[in-house]
């Protein structure tokens, strides 16, 4: 600031000191006494300029000139005070799940042997004869609940031989687990046979 004042006055002294300057007429004028400063003046005006307080530099000066002007407002986004966005939670990462592994097909069960009445016995024989209506009838009625059959054994020798047949007709009775129950040689009333079918749940 100092320097700022005393370029000033150099240049205002440069000034009423050239030629022609305050008087009229060719040739060198005199310089009016009133016109030049003395040194006085001179140390005077200097002794202003001390007296004013020098900033401490440049930034601070234009700190104090900023804070002086009145502060732009900011703007304001169109629609009022908008809301801040709400992030969505992120969801955990999945584990990796362990791979199904394919279950075998069932096999449905088969179902239970049903308990059986057999009757071994052959066409020239007269008790055999005489008990083929009445096992017809009862295989009828137990259908589904007891496998009641009649077995030639001249033409289903196996399964004669397997049940150990010695005279006909025989009825042999066989729970469902394949246990033979009981048998009887001759002929069979039904009343007896029916009898038996209770004794053993067959029905």
């Amino acid at each position: 600031m100092k320097r700022f004042i005393i370029v000033v006055l150099a240049g205002t002294w440069a000034l009423l000191t050239q030629p022609g300057c305050g008087g009229a007429g060719p040739g060198p004028a005199a310089k009016p006494d009133s016109l030049e400063p003395t040194v006085g003046e001179v140390l005077g005006i200097s002794a202003k300029a001390d007296s004013v307080t020098p900033l401490a530099d440049d930034t601070a000066a234009t700190d104090a000139v900023n804070a002086s002007q009145p502060q732009a407002e900011q703007p304001q986004p169109a629609g009022g005070n908008l809301k801040p966005a709400v992030e969505k939670p992120k969801e955990p990462p999945k584990e990796n799940s362990p791979p199904e592994v394919e279950q075998p097909a069932q096999v449905p069960e088969k179902p239970k042997p049903l308990p059986r009445m057999w009757d071994y016995g052959a066409d020239n024989c007269l008790p055999c004869i005489q008990m083929e209506p009445i096992l017809d009838q009862l295989a009828e009625e137990y259908e589904g609940r007891i496998d009641i059959r009649v077995i030639n054994v001249y033409q289903q020798g196996d399964l004669a031989r397997m049940a150990r047949i010695q005279v006909i007709p025989t009825q042999v009775f066989i729970d469902s687990d394949g246990k033979e129950l009981f048998r009887h040689v001759g002929f069979y009333p039904r009343d007896s046979i029916v009898a038996k079918f209770r004794e053993f749940s067959f029905e």
